[in-house]
């Protein structure tokens, strides 16, 4: 048996009194008897247990895949303080256009541009005390064909369009409205 009681998250075991567990709070020096209880009598012995602030950790999936243009989050699975509150996270190397790390949750966030075939990325997470890194790995690919022929076809049309709009002033007003009006119904794309 232990006396005073263990913090949260620690147990002792019968019958070898080994003590062991994660805590979940911070702990002074305390002092904590243990008594042991055999055939041949009891045994008494104090130890002084303290809980201490360490340096943060953060962990993430493995591997994200994503699309260009296409809402990425990527939250840590853990992120755990240790103790002393986060102070900053950075990456490295650089983020893709359009991503961002918060600094203080460690989330990965936004929506790129750009394709990536793979990537590694190293995160460091600091408190006041120490940091830690933990790597995950991304990839982006492009959008499906649908789309790119949707971009091709809407491009197409707006250059179309640029290349009417100053015969369009040489119009008679009544053949302009004319005009307008089938320009305004070519604008929306096909659903």
């Amino acid at each position: 048996t232990i006396e005073p009681p263990l913090p949260t998250g620690l147990s002792i075991s019968s019958p070898d009194c080994v003590i062991s567990g994660t805590p979940i709070a911070l702990l002074p020096p305390t002092t904590y008897t243990v008594t042991a209880l055999s055939a041949a009598g009891m045994s008494k012995a104090n130890l002084s247990l303290s809980v201490v602030a360490s340096a943060p950790m953060v962990t993430y999936p493995s591997h994200t895949t994503s699309r260009m243009m296409q809402q990425i989050s990527i939250t840590p699975v853990t992120l755990y303080d240790n103790g002393s509150p986060i102070t900053n996270c950075t990456v490295s190397p650089a983020l893709l256009t359009g991503l961002t790390l918060d600094p203080l949750t460690c989330v990965v966030s936004g929506a790129t541009p750009d394709y990536l075939l793979y990537r590694l990325y190293t995160v460091t997470v600091t408190n006041a005390i120490g940091s830690s890194q933990r790597t995950f790995s991304l990839s982006v690919a492009a959008p499906p064909l649908a789309s790119l022929e949707r971009v091709r076809s809407l491009f197409l049309l707006e250059r179309s369009l640029q290349f009417l709009t100053p015969e369009v002033n040489l119009l008679p007003p009544v053949q302009q409205a004319q005009l307008s009006l089938r320009v305004s119904l070519l604008i929306s794309p096909p659903v």
